[in-house]
Parts: C-alpha cells; sequence; structure tokens
C-alpha cells in the first residue's frame, strides 16, 4: 500500500508543486515527526511541570521553528521565501522515542501542559485575537487552536470551589467553539475542561448554519477546514495517509467552500477570519478561496502561508481574510 501511495502522491505533487517543493515535502514525509508542547496559561502548575520532566528523565529542550514557514508576498500566489510576524508561545520538545512515555504522563493528565504541533499554534496565532473580542472557532475538536485563542483572549482567575483547590481561571472576551462530529465535539469539551479553561460555549453545530446564530457578529474567525490532509502524511504513520486518494481534494472543495461562505457571513465589518487546511496544495487553499471570494465583495485577503512537514512541524497552510468596515475603508 505504501509504494502505491508514494506514487501517487509524487504523481499529485507534480501537478502544482515545484521539484524544490515537492522535494521537501517528500522529506518530510520520510522524517520522525519529534513531539512538541506548550506550557498551558491556565494552569497554575504549569511552570513546575517543567522541571518534572526533567527530574524524570525527559531531555526537555526549548523549540524554535521561526525558520519554517514561507509566505507569499501580497494576495495569494505561489509562496516565497519569508516568515510570519504572529506572536507564539514558548514551546518544548522531546526526542521522538520519549513520545509514548510523555503523552502518559501525568503533567499531561493533569493540563500542565498540552501536546501540539508549532503549525497548529501558528494558525491561531496567526488570527491576532485581542482581549475583550468575540471569538468564533468554527470547526474547534480537539480544542487546540481553542486553547491558543482563549490565551489570547488573556486568562483571568476567578473563583475556588473549596480551599487548596485550583483556580478555575476564565478569559477578558466571548469565545464560542462549534464542532458537528459528535465523537469530537465531546473530546473536545472534554479537553477543555482537562485544561481548566472556563467560559467557552461550546456547540454542537454544523457550521454551515452558524449565521442563523450570530450573522456579522465576530470580530475573529478560525475556520480549521477539513480537508485531504497531505500535509499530515509521515511514512513511519500509516494511518496518516490511509484515507488519502489523489482525488480527496476534490471531495473536500464544496465542503470547505460552504463552510467559509457560512463563516464570512458570520464575520461583523472589520473583522478577520483565518481560513486554514493541513493540505498543502492550492485547489483546497487558493482556489476555494477565490472562488467563495467572488461573491463577498466587501472581503480582502493576505498571504497564502505554509509550513512545511519536517522533523517539528507538519504541513499546514492558512490565509488570512479581512471584511471591509462599514465605511468602506
Amino acid at each position: 500500500m505504501k509504494g502505491n501511495i508514494e506514487q501517487a502522491i509524487a504523481s499529485f505533487l507534480s501537478r502544482w508543486a515545484s521539484p524544490e517543493e515537492a522535494a521537501r515535502i517528500l522529506d518530510g514525509y520520510a522524517t520522525v515527526l519529534e513531539p512538541t508542547f506548550r506550557l498551558n496559561p491556565f494552569s497554575p502548575t504549569s511552570e513546575e511541570a517543567l522541571a518534572e520532566l526533567e527530574r524524570d528523565g525527559f531531555s526537555v529542550a526549548p523549540l524554535d521553528e521561526s525558520h519554517n514557514p514561507t509566505a507569499s508576498d501580497g494576495m495569494i500566489g505561489a509562496p516565497s521565501g519569508g516568515t510570519i510576524a504572529a506572536p507564539m508561545p514558548q514551546l518544548f520538545t522531546v526526542p521522538a522515542a520519549e513520545r509514548s512515555r510523555l503523552t502518559r504522563h501525568a503533567a499531561v493528565d493533569r493540563g500542565d501542559i498540552y501536546l501540539q504541533n508549532p503549525a497548529s499554534m501558528w494558525v491561531a496565532a496567526a488570527l491576532d485575537v485581542q482581549p475583550h473580542m468575540q471569538v468564533l472557532d468554527f470547526c474547534a475538536a480537539p480544542g487546540s487552536k481553542t486553547l491558543g485563542l482563549a490565551a489570547a483572549m488573556r486568562p483571568l482567575q476567578t473563583s475556588t470551589a473549596q480551599p487548596g483547590d485550583a483556580p478555575e481561571t476564565s478569559f477578558a472576551g466571548e469565545l464560542v467553539a462549534m464542532e458537528v462530529v459528535r465523537s469530537r465535539f465531546f473530546k473536545r469539551r472534554a479537553n477543555l475542561g482537562r485544561l481548566g479553561i472556563t467560559g467557552v460555549r461550546v456547540l454542537h453545530q454544523d457550521g454551515r448554519k452558524a449565521p442563523r446564530y450570530r450573522p456579522a457578529y465576530f470580530d475573529r474567525i478560525l475556520l480549521d477546514a477539513p480537508c485531504s490532509s497531505e500535509g499530515r502524511i509521515r511514512w513511519d504513520t500509516p494511518e496518516s495517509y490511509q484515507y488519502w486518494s489523489p482525488k480527496k481534494h476534490q471531495e473536500m472543495q464544496r465542503k470547505q467552500r460552504q463552510l467559509l461562505d457560512a463563516a464570512l457571513q458570520c464575520l461583523k465589518p472589520g473583522g478577520s477570519l483565518v481560513y486554514a487546511t493541513c493540505a498543502l496544495n492550492p485547489f483546497e487553499n487558493a482556489e476555494v478561496v477565490s472562488s467563495v471570494l467572488s461573491t463577498h465583495d466587501d472581503v480582502t485577503c493576505g498571504a497564502w502561508t505554509r509550513t512545511w512537514p519536517d522533523a517539528y512541524c507538519q504541513g499546514f497552510s492558512w490565509i488570512t481574510l479581512r471584511r471591509a468596515d462599514e465605511l468602506g475603508m
């Protein structure tokens, strides 16, 4: 199976990627992904968790992945060299051989640290969320990006239920997280609870119906759309490519366009939206955005940014869209 997929992927990449890009992507697929994590800003004991990991024999190291993203200059197009300026949380990594032990560690169970890929963190940071905004996480499960959005809205300590209990924490603003798949909805809700994040309005709802709920309401919207996921492929992980096919991107485009159109209807004048996928091809990114914008004259878009698969990052794409304010500025 792997040999057939490798040939199909190589053929697919040749349709849209330059030889240099295709080689970089295929090299990334052949690497072993190192586990990365961030400290949970909603946990009062997250800083102590680093020392605990080191005492337990983990080889913890800070991670700087600022070299990875490449962005186009201006509007949608083939990416050229560049970096993004979005602020990032401090990231840490341990060797791949320690992944299994890390996932079972008490610091993860307590929610002191959260395992998350840097590319996923960049997507949330690119939305430029500020305190006191109305924010919508459109396809939110399992909750990784919801954590990033809530953290950007500034964690606030509230009350404790009993003396000695960890304080409950909330944030400054309104954050709505939406997910249609039932199993993913419950996983997201459990993750937010484990991380100690209160105040998120969690909805089990199809995003395509969201305009009925809050039309032209949100300052910021994150749409991490379902996709063919070729950015997540790793040859050492068969489940990462078992559902991929050369026609998968065609199956996803209709749903992606519907979700993006609905999300834009929920964006208030002057608001911003980040459209993201874990696919690297233009068909599910630039082409979807261009198609939807043909029916939204008051929306403009910025650069198409991608992270490439390597030892630390998964492949990811995102494009920032902005609705004009009421004065047409």
